[in-house]
């Protein structure tokens, strides 16, 4: 929420490559948009390639009606303040305003995060890796058709992903990440 967001920098090499690539990460909460002051201080969209707009599913009230419906709570308890779609529409008011044209041609990856919810994929029926097909008929399913007509005519490119920071992990078993490589090769081509 502060000005000055540290940048994760991925250092990546392959034997094609002459030199070794950064790539740099800046991840403001999405709740840094309720005041879209905030984002004409963040002078690192001006370089900006690609987004990585991540959806908290817990933050769209259909998909919370859904287990509300199945008797089943919710247990990934860090829910987001701000819908999705709140948030996209503010931070794009302010990059229009304070960075004309970046979006414009730029890349955009949306991602579904928590898919590692232990009732998640049975109670929505998507789950981690699910392709860019799936992605967007659950958004439509879950009363996200403005999101994803936004997006698609503010960003260059759009695609959707399903992803699991957890993967299989829990109850002492070794965590497997799902969905991430798709994410950053798209990514690595689409800038």
């Amino acid at each position: 929420r502060d000005a000055a967001i540290e940048a994760i920098c991925l250092e990546m090499k392959a034997a094609s490559w002459a030199f070794p690539q950064r790539l740099y990460l800046y991840d403001p909460p999405g709740e840094s948009f309720t005041d879209v002051k905030k984002v004409s201080s963040h002078r690192y969209y001006q370089n900006m390639k690609a987004a990585v707009f991540v959806i908290d599913p817990s933050t769209l009230d259909a998909v919370m009606s859904e287990y509300n419906r199945y008797g089943v709570e919710f247990s990934m308890q860090q829910r987001g303040a701000v819908t999705p779609e709140d948030s996209l529409g503010r931070w794009l008011i302010s990059m229009e305003k304070d960075f004309s044209g970046i979006v414009k041609h730029a890349s955009c990856a949306v991602v579904i995060n928590k898919t590692d919810e232990p009732s998640f994929a049975k109670i929505t029926g998507l789950k981690a890796g699910a392709t860019d097909v799936m992605c967007r008929e659950f958004l439509k399913r879950f009363d996200c058709d403005n999101l994803i007509n936004t997006l698609e005519s503010n960003f260059r490119k759009v695609k959707f992903f399903a992803i699991s920071s957890v993967g299989n992990g829990g109850n002492g078993s070794a965590f497997h990440p799902e969905g991430y490589d798709e994410l950053i090769r798209w990514l690595l081509s689409s800038i």
